[in-house]
Formats: C-alpha cells, structure tokens, sequence
C-alpha cells in the first residue's frame, strides 16, 4: 500500500516540476533578455545564455535540471543574487507559520460554514442536536 502511494507522490513531483519546465519555455521571449534587461548587449546576453546553460539543446538542459534538483542544488536567485536554498532557509520558518494558521483558520471557518449549514436545512440531523 505505501509503495503505491510513494510512487504517486514521486510521479506528482516529476509532473509538477516537468510542467514547470515546460510552461518556463512556453513564455514568450528570452529568458536571459529578460532577466538582464533590454538595454543589455548581445555579448552579454550571450555569455549568460552559455553560463546558465540555455544554449544546450532542450533535453539536456531538462536532464541537468531534474539532476540539480535531486540534489537539492536549487539554484541561484537572479534577482537577488543568492541562492535560492539560503533564501528558503531564511524565509522558510515565517512562510510555514503563515500556512500554518491560515490553514487552521480555513478549517475553524469551514466548520462553523457547515455546522451553520447543516442547523438551517429542514429536517437534518443537526437540526435536532
């Protein structure tokens, strides 16, 4: 039973990081245009392309990008010029806490929602409670 379940969690996974992938290069324009901006040379926008590799063939970069990932390697942040990794360890902590309670908020609210919708129909047996 939990090896069928592992592997719909790992077949989840691959998917959702497949389809990522994919809808990254489905964007239209260059990423690396994009990310150094208009005004940057082609030489510039060239050498970014060889350093992060997207001038590979698509394949492999999918290939070096699932084996980044199965080590956990997520990169750096262009934006902010620091990896992603120190970023989630950084942030990680208040980001869970805020899932946290808003999660127990949802469930508190869909409780109350149900107990309130249940008590109003006709002949249900919250009615009689």
């Amino acid at each position: 039973m939990w090896v069928r379940k592992s592997f719909f969690v790992v077949l989840s996974l691959w998917m959702i990081v497949t389809l990522g992938f994919v809808f990254l290069y489905l964007l239209p324009g260059d990423p690396a245009r994009m990310i150094l901006g208009p005004r940057a040379s082609a030489e510039a926008v060239s050498a970014f392309q060889h350093d992060a590799g997207l001038d590979r063939p698509l394949g492999e970069q999918y290939a070096r990008y699932l084996g980044r990932l199965a080590q956990l390697d997520l990169g750096e942040s262009f934006a902010l010029r620091r990896s992603v990794a120190a970023l989630l360890r950084e942030r990680g902590w208040t980001t869970l806490k805020l899932a946290l309670v808003t999660t127990v908020l949802v469930v508190l609210c869909g409780f109350r929602t149900a107990a309130r919708a249940t008590a109003a129909r006709k002949g249900s047996a919250g009615r009689h409670v």
